[in-house]
């Protein structure tokens, strides 16, 4: 079987496809990998919204903690026992 060369004409047609193709596939490539930078950014933003949501149930637990051992409540438990009979 033979190889045989393309006319002038048909082989510039070829050439402008392939053209067009090789464009088409790189518009393609760069919406995926724009898709793909966005489909990460929002994973991100969501795991920054997790986080967020766990140190501000953190910080509501400590802040808890410090007012059960702040000294105004260590004053006042010697009263509470006094009214119990404990003291």
């Amino acid at each position: 079987m033979a190889i045989e060369a393309l006319p002038p004409g048909e082989a510039a047609v070829l050439a402008e496809q392939f053209e067009r193709i090789g464009a088409a596939l790189l518009t393609l490539l760069t919406l995926l990998t724009l898709l793909t930078l966005l489909t990460l950014l929002t994973l991100l933003a969501l795991l920054a919204l997790r986080s967020l949501r766990f140190l501000r149930i953190a910080c509501h637990q400590y802040s808890t903690t410090e007012r059960i051992d702040s000294p105004r409540c260590i004053r006042s438990k010697p009263s509470l026992m006094r009214s119990s009979g404990s003291v």
